[in-house]
């Protein structure tokens, strides 16, 4: 869909430039981008201070202003994209560590392990997430002092412990809400846009899809007042029947809000939006006789945020409050006032900054404790936001759960100003209900720290809005827990952004791209925050997935042709290398460097080969092998044969997919967590040997029967006694046809024979050592060692 063009302003109101993250914007002013490059520049001297082994990959960044781009993210050339208007508001040591946690996406190779994992570029966004954690915690044990934006720790994944990698924060991640199949069917109609900004310029051309071939001639198109949904509804604005439509929505000379419907095809149309309409939620309802398809509409309203969102008891004077405009522009004659709960002001406001059009930065005297309003008013334009003072702060992770989640999920609790312990506990409460709890609704506390726990939900909970209450002794922490609704994010589907649409999902949910347009992907338009959203989600492609709107392409030149000073791949691993050698240099000098940099330093300069990589290249030169083989065989008479009466010639035999064989130890000795390793690995060799499949055994103190397989769900797994590979060895050996790989998953708990099965001599034998190194196993057989408590990929961050 085309980008908008600069709008006029509405009747009444000045012409005033978009705001950042749309197109059209405005560059900012030069005193601003002078500000911004300063504090930068004292940020990343000060970051060099805090991490010197990090200097040589922090000079190497290149710093890019942009007003599109929320706070500031890095891509994969190492560019480092800010919004001047964020920069400025930060104090130094707030920059610095902005510094050190953006340059710590690209020296851990963030981007290249996100497409490793082959991963649908629509969960780039939890791929981030994870990745924050990891960088985040080894800055938090170097004391850096990271932006007053939602930061990302470990121990706010469910399921974490301390040293956890991206890869399983990543998988930890998918197993919540966020890596739920949608609870029922797609949206019936989508609209794109489905928002618009409440002084967006009219008319405005919306495209329209729906799920079934409803557009013809005779279809209409109108606009009506959202009804608020029933508790027991589906998810707000799915296309469902809510009833009576009632009267559409008309503009004040009483013709309808949207023009008439523009068919392009039986599934795909357009319509204008031709009336300012006040900000809200609506609902555009398409209709052919009795069918009919409705979607969620929204023009929106001037807001306000914080950072921070609240203030913490003993809070220091001036306690520096920025305030942040979505909507709304901001200017010298701005004034910001700090309510009461009964709405008097209070004489708290020391100063106000007005630092661009979007950002504001107030100094506030000693806050009283007590909820509080701050106000913002340019003009006739006033908007406001709730700033809690000395209130026990609760985050919830996930906040938002789509609707028909599945149940249990751990929520994962942090707070501020009350120390969780374990005479703490957590209540749900839904203020639409009498008793207002929900029985049952959770499990036992968790407590991870003093200041994070985590709690099983036990139950399903219906659409709303609920509060989350943390009590420990006599003072509570309250959060808000949203259950569908425009809030909830859109579960992934595995597949969605790979191949399309996933297997549960209708080829018409997936609009066509208009022609000559990009696929959305993180970062184009407006950034929805979805699940826990904040501006610090997104850290650009440099920590994985596609280009972002505001990012420059990968050529490495300016407009020009000429090199823009960005870093490609050659000289990106030059400054890995440097950079560890710094790294353990500083460690053995001083010894203050984070255990996480550490490790990553020493597998930078002394690479181990990684079991996995082993066992995927012994089985590629087995089959190459065996491939590569090309004999005479008489199965088939040559085509020649007619040059040689009476004489059979033999035809040339073509190559085969390698034939291989999976002997499992299911005996007593090994763990579950072990097992869990065999299925993984076994269906690595599935997937590398396709053909005839991978024939797989399992084995105790004896061997069951041979069973091929082409997926992992045909593996059974059976068995429990003693132990015994002999035996599954013996029956590999005497299966026919022969195999020409035979892989051994073993604990290495058990007797070897001396030499390989007289039955099959020739195979390549390759034992896979599940618990740590073992004695005893016998020279011809190949032997890779999985390190005890393996799972993680040691060079993982």
């Amino acid at each position: 869909m085309p980008r908008p063009v600069p709008r006029p302003a509405p009747p009444g109101r000045a012409p005033r430039p978009t705001p950042p993250g749309r197109a059209g914007d405005a560059p900012p002013d030069e005193d601003l981008l002078r500000r911004a490059g300063l504090r930068l520049a004292a940020g990343r001297a000060r970051a060099t201070e805090l991490m010197p082994y990090l200097a040589d990959a922090l000079y190497a960044v290149k710093a890019v202003p942009s007003t599109r781009v929320p706070t500031l993210a890095i891509d994969t050339r190492w560019r480092m994209t800010y919004h001047p208007g964020f920069i400025a508001t930060l104090t130094v040591e707030q920059v610095a560590g902005a510094w050190l946690h953006e340059v710590g996406h690209p020296l851990r190779r963030h981007a290249e392990r996100f497409r490793d994992l082959a991963e649908p570029a629509a969960r780039a966004g939890l791929w981030n997430r994870a990745a924050d954690c990891a960088v985040n915690a080894d800055l938090r044990a170097a004391g850096v002092q990271p932006p007053p934006v939602g930061a990302w720790f470990p121990e706010q994944v469910p399921g974490a412990e301390e040293g956890s990698t991206a890869e399983q924060l990543y998988r930890l991640l998918l197993q919540g809400p966020a890596g739920q199949r949608p609870a029922g069917p797609g949206p019936g109609l989508l609209l794109l846009p489905d928002t618009l900004r409440h002084d967006d310029a009219l008319p405005a051309d919306v495209l329209c899809f729906t799920r079934e071939p409803l557009l013809d001639a005779s279809t209409t198109v109108t606009l009506h007042h959202h009804p608020r949904p029933a508790r027991d509804s589906g998810r707000d604005g799915d296309g469902g029947d809510h009833g009576d439509d009632g009267e559409p929505v008309t503009g004040e000379d009483g013709t309808p809000a949207l023009g008439a419907l523009r068919v392009r095809g039986p599934r795909q149309g357009s319509f204008t939006l031709g009336t300012r309409l006040p900000p809200g939620r609506y609902d555009v309802v398409v209709a052919r006789g009795e069918e009919r398809a409705r979607t969620g509409f929204t023009i929106t309203t001037p807001t306000l945020r914080l950072r921070p969102d609240h203030l913490v008891r003993g809070h220091g004077s001036p306690a520096r409050v920025v305030l942040v405009g979505d909507g709304t522009r901001f200017d010298a004659t701005s004034r910001v006032e700090v309510l009461d709960a009964a709405g008097r002001p209070l004489d708290v406001v020391a100063g106000v900054e007005h630092v661009s059009a979007t950002h504001l930065a107030v100094d506030l005297a000693e806050v009283p404790e007590g909820t509080h309003r701050v106000r913002a008013t340019t003009g006739p334009e006033v908007v406001q936001a709730v700033l809690p003072v000395g209130r026990p702060f609760l985050t919830l992770h996930p906040a938002t759960l789509p609707a028909g989640h599945r149940t249990p999920l751990t929520l994962a609790v942090t707070t501020d100003d009350l120390v969780v312990d374990a005479t703490s506990t957590l209540a749900v409460l839904d203020p639409a209900r009498e008793p207002a709890e929900v029985v049952a609704a959770t499990g036992p506390l968790e407590v991870r720290s003093p200041s994070v726990a985590h709690v099983p939900l036990l139950r399903p909970l219906d659409v709303g809005r609920y509060a989350v209450v943390l009590t420990t002794g006599d003072e509570q922490a309250l959060a808000t827990l949203t259950v569908g609704g425009r809030g909830a994010p859109a579960p992934a589907s595995p597949g969605l952004g790979a191949d399309a649409a996933g297997e549960d999902t209708d080829p018409a949910d997936v609009p066509p791209a208009a022609a000559g347009e990009d696929a959305p992907g993180p970062g184009d338009g407006d950034k929805d925050h979805g699940d826990d959203g904040d501006d610090g989600d997104d850290c650009g492609s440099g920590a994985g997935g596609p280009r972002r709107a505001w990012e420059q392409d990968e050529s490495g030149t300016d407009a020009e042709g000429r090199d823009d000073g960005s870093v490609d791949a050659g000289r990106a691993e030059l400054i890995r290398q440097q950079t560890a050698r710094a790294v353990l240099e500083h460690a053995r000098s001083c010894g203050s460097v984070p255990a996480g940099w550490q490790r990553w330093a020493t597998l930078v300069l002394e690479p181990e080969v990684d079991w996995r990589r082993e066992l995927d290249s012994v089985t590629r030169r087995v089959s190459a092998n065996v491939a590569g083989v090309r004999d005479y065989s008489y199965a088939r008479p040559s085509r020649r044969a007619a040059s040689f009466p009476g004489v059979v010639m033999p035809a040339m035999r073509q190559p085969r997919p390698p034939r291989v064989a999976a002997v499992v130890d299911t005996s007593g000795s090994i763990s579950d967590a072990m097992l869990s390793r065999v299925h993984a690995e076994t269906a690595v060799v599935v997937r590398r040997c396709r053909g005839e499949g991978v024939t797989v055994i399992a084995c105790d103190a004896a061997a069951s029967a041979p069973r091929t397989v082409r997926s992992m769900s045909e593996v059974r797994m059976v068995g429990g006694g003693g132990t015994d590979m002999r035996e599954g060895l013996r029956a590999a050996a005497r299966a026919r046809p022969r195999f020409d790989l035979v892989i051994t998953m073993t604990d290495g708990d058990t007797p070897w024979p001396a030499a390989p099965p007289p039955e099959n001599p020739d195979a390549r034998y390759v034992v896979l050592l599940l618990d740590g190194e073992r004695e005893g196993v016998p020279a011809w057989m190949h032997t890779i060692v999985v390190p005890a408590g393996a799972g993680r990929d040691p060079r993982r961050g």
